[in-house]
This record gives structure tokens, sequence and C-alpha cells, in this order.
């Protein structure tokens, strides 16, 4: 499987003065100052990184256990610190927060306006701390898998939280209300770091092939690797102002830095979907792409199976149904209708020109996938 990367940069080390990452397990970063924040969680300290000058150096020392999750909120750079969270004001470095919330290994981080969300690894627990008020709660308690990291999905308006263990899930948690469920269960074990594009697509750092895959926005079909050969991949960040993803290798003391363009297609190959970085590509969608590698070849002996045949189809082509229909409706994936028409006694019709990629065709019978190559 090919993969292709605009830049990659790893920094090793003895790189960059005389500060170097031991045990980088979190990266955010604050647009104000261009600055990525890494915690060094094998020594206590924080590091900035500045990309434009190549620039590494020392933010915050003695922070404590760890650290490990850090996230960025307004001028503070909120940290979680063995069972403690704490803030620093990134512009004078002092600290603002230094709060107890009783947890055993506070792990990863994000944030809705004031509210702070804090997985507790060891304890299989959520906290929510409120800025402005100062306090904080049990927002979830125990947990059926172990939490690691967790993501606010601001399109969506919900929670994500990737899990430790063997075919880790991913849940899905009600903001209003803690409700949660499994949004979809994983091949992958040991997940630690969930990050999001501006697309809405997921990244997803896995120490059980070492290597960061990315999910659709509504985790549908398969996942696939984008970022291969990483060491214990940590709590990943996804750049929207620059499409750059920052992976902190824990194992292997490097971070490193993937810039996607915004021109992306995919491929079919033996291994599955390839993402590319240009238009090059069959497909422009993942969701298109995987349609197709895993679309059984329909013939004769199995049309019985299927409403209509042949799928995939291309633009324009007739399509034969095998049931008795009496309508046809075609929506793309946002739900727009596109084409309508009532087809009774008419076994064959000729589909109207789509585009390449993933539709909805639905009749009187059923609704089923059908894709445009």
């Amino acid at each position: 499987m090919k993969y292709f990367y605009t830049f990659l940069l790893m920094f090793p080390a003895l790189l960059l003065l005389s500060q170097s990452y031991n045990g980088p397990e979190s990266v955010d970063f604050d647009s104000n100052s261009g600055l990525y924040f890494i915690s060094n969680s094998s020594e206590g300290r924080i590091l900035s990184y500045h990309p434009a000058s190549d620039n590494l150096s020392f933010f915050i020392d003695n922070v404590g256990s760890g650290p490990h999750g850090l996230e960025v909120v307004g001028n503070e750079l909120f940290v979680c610190s063995g069972s403690r969270l704490k803030a620093y004001d990134i512009t004078t470095q002092e600290q603002t927060v230094n709060i107890n919330l009783g947890a055993s290994f506070a792990n990863g981080i994000t944030h809705i306006g004031d509210d702070v969300f804090i997985t507790d690894f060891s304890g299989k627990d959520i906290y929510r701390y409120n800025i402005t008020s100062g306090s904080f709660n049990m927002y979830i308690e125990n947990l059926p898998k172990t939490p690691n990291g967790i993501l606010y999905d601001n399109l969506q308006d919900r929670l994500l939280v990737v899990c430790w263990g063997n075919n880790a899930p991913i849940y899905e948690i009600e903001i209003s209300d803690s409700t949660y469920n499994v949004v979809t269960t994983t091949s992958l074990g040991n997940c630690d770091g969930i990050a999001m594009d501006s697309n809405g697509d997921f990244y997803v750092s896995a120490w059980s092939n070492n290597a960061i895959s990315k999910f659709n926005s509504d985790f549908s079909g398969e996942s696939t690797v984008v970022v291969p050969n990483m060491s214990s991949p940590a709590d990943i960040y996804y750049n929207i102002e620059s499409d750059t993803l920052a992976i902190p290798n824990s194992a292997n003391n490097t971070v490193v830095f993937i810039g996607f363009t915004s021109a992306t297609s995919f491929d079919c190959d033996p291994s599955g979907c390839v993402e590319l970085n240009d238009d090059s590509g069959e497909f422009s969608t993942l969701e298109a792409c995987q349609a197709s590698c895993n679309a059984t070849l329909i013939n004769e002996n199995e049309t019985s199976n299927y409403i209509f045949f042949p799928n995939p189809s291309k633009s324009g082509d007739v399509i034969e149904f095998n049931k008795d229909v009496t309508y046809l409706e075609i929506f793309d994936t946002n739900g727009n209708l596109l084409f309508s028409k009532k087809i009774n006694n008419i076994n064959t019709i000729k589909l109207p020109l789509l585009n390449k990629g993933l539709y909805l065709l639905k009749t009187n019978i059923s609704g089923e996938k059908l894709l445009i190559h």
C-alpha cells in the first residue's frame, strides 16, 4: 500500500538546542502564538515548538506526574497530571489552576466552552471541570472499557472517546445527559488519541499497529491506515489551519508532523483503499472507494438476492430490477433527492447522469446503496 504526505518532520532526542523529547505524550496548538505544546511525560515538563522558526523550547518545568493530556482553552493551557487538573497562562507561564480531581490517572482532555472533560484511564471515569465556577464533578463513572483519548466533535455536538484494549470501541457521548453508546468497534488495539479534520473525518492513533488510521465522519465502512511506521503514537492533534497532523511517538522520543493537502482522492488496491494527496484517484470519497473495494460481484446466479443490478454502475447505465418495483428515488449521501420516477410495469431504467460516488437508491421494496464509478 502506498502513502502520500506533503511533508514529514521527525525530531529526535538530541536535536534543537538543549531541549529534547522525553516520552512525548500529547500535542496541542495555540493559534494566537503559533506554538505547539508537547508534554514530556518522562520528566514532568512541557515544551513549546514554533514551526516557523523550527525552534523547540522549554515552557513549563516541574509540572508533576506526567504530564499527559494537553488542551488549549483561550489563553490557558490545561494539563492532566496524575490525579490533578492544572492550567498555565500561555503568555506569562503562571499557574492558574491546580485542583485534585481524585482521578487515578488523568489522561485525555478536551473542552466545550467553559467545560473541560478529562478521562481517568485507571478509574474508567470521565470528569467535568467548569472554568468559570472552578467546580468539578464525576461526569461518567465506570465505563465498560478503559477511556483514553477524548475529543469534542463540534460538527455533531458530541464527545468521542477512544479506548485501550483489544478491538477497542469508540464511544459517542450525548453531552446534555452524559448517556453513551458504542459508535463503532474497531479492529485496533490500545487506541491512544483521536483528532478530527475540517471535513469531519477522524484520525485515531493505535499501538497495536503503530499507525494512524482514518475513519469516515459517520464511522461507516472500515478505517484506512494513513500514517504507518509510528512508535507507540499517543495523543494526536489535527491543526485545521495548516491541515497538519501532529503525532507524538512516546516510544522513540519523536514528534512527527504530517501535512495533508486539501485535494485528496482514493484508489483500490489488493490491501484496501489508499488515500492520495491529489485528485488522480478513481474515487473522490473514502466511502465510495470502500463500497467499490468491498462490492460483491453480481453474476447471473446471484441476481435474485438483489433488487437491481449491476452494482456498481456507471453514470447513465441501464439497471435491471428483479422484483416488482413501482417507483425509484435516488438520494445523495446528504439526503438530497436527486431523481424520482414512477416505473410501474417496467423492469429496466436508465440511470440519470451522476458523479462518481455513493448514493442511496430507494424503491417501494427497500433502500440499497448504489455506487457510481
